[in-house]
């Protein structure tokens, strides 16, 4: 393959990563969801119960005397599943 030809198929699959992208982003936006992606395991929910989550989140942090940015998401989700 040509240095031509190899920068086409790197710009072809770019490209296609990018619409890839701009589909999920589409996507998220018509279901009113937030894709958490700091994770482990990437995470789809809806903006309603993810600000709630985030409420409680910070809450818990300030009860706790732990800084907000240390206090993650993982950490309310175990603390409301009792683990």
């Amino acid at each position: 393959m040509t240095s031509l030809e190899e920068m086409r198929e790197e710009l072809r699959e770019k490209f296609e990563r990018i619409e890839t992208c701009n589909d999920i982003l589409k996507k998220l936006r018509e279901t009113d969801q937030i894709y958490i992606v700091d994770h482990d395991v990437p995470l789809s929910i809806s903006k309603g119960l993810f600000n709630l989550l985030d409420a409680r989140r910070r809450v818990e942090a300030e009860k706790r005397g732990v800084p907000q940015e240390q206090f993650e998401f993982e950490d309310i989700i175990a603390l409301l599943l009792g683990l």
